[in-house]
């Protein structure tokens, strides 16, 4: 089974996801 590759492409996704979600607000303050 290759729970391995799944756990770690679901982490690199959910890391992703956080880092635009907590990079977003700012970006559009920047724009602003």
């Amino acid at each position: 089974m290759k729970w391995n590759n799944m756990l770690k492409a679901a982490g690199i996704a959910v890391l992703l996801f956080s880092v635009f979600a907590y990079a977003a607000p700012s970006l559009k303050a920047v724009q602003a």
